[in-house]
């Protein structure tokens, strides 16, 4: 003869606490994984009003420096590139000299630049020269297309940062 007990360790009982522990458990990870999503959704709010707040000031900047544009200048970097870009940074902190950067390309603001992932949306653009290698025999008679940047950031704006060596014969001895 056979007798089920109503005791806490009977099935009956670890069943329900089973599913009573279950629940509590999934309301737990439900709630936390909230949390976890209004602070990502916060952090994210802060970065985008961030972003925003340095892409006016730049904007306000560009406008500025514009309208106040001198006929002379001590030193003038055509192209703004990166290398272009940091030196003509480095010169322009010392208030007694004057420094033009000039761009032949446009600005940088366009979702094509300033989303990372977009980069491939720039080859073959405005925002490109449309450069090209010399056919190689090595690569059957083909030539390879060389993004070079014609937009505020030069190539670095268009290329996701990828480096191209220079040729010898063009850097000095």
């Amino acid at each position: 003869m056979s007798c089920m007990l109503d005791s806490p360790h009977s099935e009956k009982h670890m069943t329900e606490e089973h599913r009573t522990m279950t629940a509590r458990e999934g309301k737990l990870k439900q709630h936390t994984r909230n949390d976890h999503m209004e602070s990502s959704d916060s952090a994210l709010l802060q970065r985008i009003s961030t972003a925003a707040d340095f892409i006016e000031r730049v904007r306000s900047n560009q406008q500025q420096l514009a309208a106040e544009l001198k006929s002379h200048y001590d030193f003038i970097f055509c192209g703004s590139g990166s290398s272009g870009s940091v030196v003509a940074g480095r010169l322009a902190e010392n208030p007694d000299v004057s420094v033009l950067l000039l761009e032949a390309g446009g600005s940088d603001d366009v979702p094509s630049v300033m989303e990372a992932g977009q980069w491939p949306l720039n080859l073959g653009t405005e925002r490109n020269w449309g450069f090209a290698g010399r056919p190689s025999p090595y690569l059957n008679g083909r030539s390879i297309p060389l993004a070079m940047g014609k937009v505020l950031g030069g190539g670095s704006s268009i290329n996701a940062m990828t480096w191209g060596r220079g040729h010898k014969n063009d850097l000095g001895e």
